[in-house]
């Protein structure tokens, strides 16, 4: 060993310390972790335990049904845009999206059988 901690090594058994320090006990925590070592923050193990800000609404997709029952193709193209955005990010409003679409779609099938059937 190096230096003067070469003395220390040899010696045998385990004294307790001379004196102990004065005040009241430090608390440990209890753990398997040693006391001295940082410990890196673990993942957490429910979805439930992270902490997520709150989702925007899409206004895409609120415009969408809207703008289908003024005018389907346009309703049925912003229900498709903004469908894309909603799957793409983390925003709310993908029920208006799809009810964009369906309005979209439902409506010129309707006028047109209406219109051939009558």
């Amino acid at each position: 060993m190096i230096g003067s901690h070469a003395g220390q090594r040899t010696r045998t058994g385990w004294t307790p310390p001379a004196d102990p320090p004065p005040g009241a006990p430090v608390p440990r925590p209890i753990g398997w972790e040693p006391v001295d070592r940082r410990v890196l923050p673990r993942a957490p193990s429910r979805a439930e335990d992270i902490d997520l800000p709150p989702r925007s609404w899409n206004r895409t997709a609120l415009l969408a049904p809207l703008l289908a029952l003024l005018c389907a193709p346009v309703g049925l193209c912003m229900g498709l845009v903004a469908a894309g955005q909603i799957g793409m990010g983390r925003q709310r409003g993908i029920g208006f999206a799809v009810a964009g679409i369906v309005i979209g779609s439902v409506i010129p099938v309707a006028v047109c059988g209406w219109g051939l059937f009558t």
